[in-house]
């Protein structure tokens, strides 16, 4: 298969999972490839749509429905799916190597992609190559990276993006991981993620970043059942507690349980995070009003701007206020370039709606419109958006503010203190915020003459080793020993306690 073809049938899978054509530095980024080659597919799809008298394909203009089917049906004739070139091969090795959930070696990916040792040889050659992410072996990992992990989820999460244009790559993925489900049950549950987040958010997700999500899912399940040592810390105690308040930490969470129950993939609570990260910037990455090219562009040119200033005046100034100068200089062409490139703008996507403060707001500005001050600056009033982005700076403050919720725990129990110590430090080790208590039991003495009255009512969950405490709260019996297994299955309960609690106060 030419190169060019499978470019182009990238470039149309592409297109496909968007309701509107991203701009063109976007594509380019996203599918790793030359500004130039995506004019030039571009050009060879409007081509397409030509001979049929179909509207031409715009960047930031919406997808009509005819043309997506006019140009998949017509795919046919691009593509050949039985054959996968050396880039697209080394990309999905790029992944699998980045969590493996198995051992990798050169035997394993000559079985995988049916090619030579010589083959396979060249293609980990060119991955030595990079700075970063160079495959290592070692007898007993198999191929590895030796970055962070959390390095490694976001280069894993980069690579997945560009992984799901080929259809063939897709299935090589799932043969390589051994999963046990169909590509269309695939598809299913990253549609039924789609709707999750419509239904909590009222925004829309692209097929693209939904299968992207779910992807990752996958992969950090498999390897957190392959590598169950590497449990790096990715985010403090206090930034997980305030993910998981979130709304969107409750869409992976619902989605989470959809993955276990339908594709049995457990996803871990880092993994979780993580993925609430990468979906509170999904929307305002693909949003072209956000372009990072473009503002690295207002930089650069505001360091021109004030060098040749700066020369031309012969004012002298230190390193940092010069750096100051360029800030200042890049602030103001901020709304310079806004105000060019968009001068009406109907879709917000990346705005985080809240009808809460979108009331509060609305209702300050109504008390205003007596105000000389505010008729002077604002004649007409602000319009919908702008008291949409008000509210998300009040929400957002609200958010910081907020007190994190705990799981109140009382450990009742006449274990030695090193024990209750250990347990404690299991808890406190825990991203879940808790509050604990401890209390020294004796005996069932204590809880004469009926224990099975005795109410908590302060706490979240009592953690025991006697059967004979009884309370209307949660309570979890320790076993007699101790181990890895047993401190996992308290976590579990903790972490679910939690989600419940949050879930609740929403």
């Amino acid at each position: 298969m030419q190169s060019s073809n499978l470019n182009y049938s990238k470039f149309i899978k592409y297109v496909s999972s968007h309701t509107t054509l991203p701009p063109v530095e976007t594509i380019s980024h996203e599918l790793n490839l030359p500004k130039r080659s995506i004019y030039s597919l571009l050009q060879q799809a409007n081509n397409e749509l030509r001979i049929v008298h179909q509207n031409f394909l715009f960047p930031n203009e919406k997808i009509e429905n005819a043309q997506i089917t006019l140009l998949t049906t017509k795919l046919v004739d691009y593509e050949n799916d039985n054959y996968i070139v050396s880039a697209e091969r080394q990309l999905l090795m790029d992944v699998l190597i980045t969590l493996p959930s198995q051992k990798w070696t050169l035997a394993k990916f000559q079985d995988l992609f049916g090619m030579s040792r010589n083959t396979i040889l060249r293609d980990i050659s060119e991955l030595k190559k990079r700075n970063q992410f160079k495959p290592i072996f070692s007898k007993k990992i198999g191929f590895e990276f030796h970055e962070p992990l959390y390095k490694r989820l976001v280069h894993l999460y980069d690579n997945l993006n560009l992984l799901q244009y080929n259809s063939k790559l897709i299935e090589c993925f799932f043969t390589a991981q051994k999963v046990k489900f169909s590509e269309s049950q695939f598809f299913s549950v990253s549609n039924k993620l789609r709707d999750i987040y419509n239904n909590y958010l009222s925004k829309q997700i692209s097929t693209y970043d939904a299968i992207a999500l779910t992807l990752f899912g996958i992969s950090s399940a498999l390897f957190d059942a392959y590598f169950t040592d590497e449990k790096d810390k990715l985010f403090p105690a206090k930034d997980a507690a305030k993910f998981m308040i979130r709304k969107e930490y409750i869409v992976i969470e619902k989605f989470s349980q959809i993955l276990a129950s339908n594709l049995n993939a457990t996803v871990s609570m880092e993994a979780k995070l993580f993925l609430t990260l990468q979906l509170l910037s999904v929307a305002k990455e693909s949003d072209a009003h956000f372009n990072a090219d473009d503002f690295q562009d207002l930089l650069i040119l505001s360091q021109k701007i004030t060098t040749t200033v700066l020369e031309l005046s012969k004012i002298s100034a230190t390193e940092n206020e010069i750096e100051n100068l360029i800030k200042e200089i890049q602030t103001q062409l901020k709304p310079f370039w806004y105000a060019v490139n968009y001068k009406s703008i109907s879709k917000y996507n990346y705005l985080y709606k809240d009808s809460e403060f979108e009331g509060y707001v609305t209702k300050s500005l109504d008390n205003l419109d007596t105000l000389p001050l505010f008729s002077h600056l604002f004649p007409f009033g602000l319009l919908p958006e702008q008291i949409t982005i008000l509210s998300m700076i009040f929400y957002n403050f609200a958010q910081q503010i907020k007190p994190i919720s705990s799981v109140r725990i009382l450990l009742l129990s006449s274990l030695p203190i090193y024990s209750q110590n250990l347990i404690s430090t299991i808890l406190r080790q825990n991203p879940i915020p808790i509050t604990l208590s401890t209390k020294n039991i004796q005996g069932e003495s204590e809880y004469a003459p009926n224990p099975h009255e005795r109410e908590f009512t302060n706490f979240d969950l009592i953690i025991t080793e006697s059967a004979g405490v009884n309370a209307s709260k949660p309570i979890f019996l320790i076993n007699q020993i101790l181990n890895d297994s047993e401190f996992d299955r308290l976590k579990d309960v903790v972490y679910h306690l939690y989600y419940e609690i949050i879930d609740t106060e929403k």
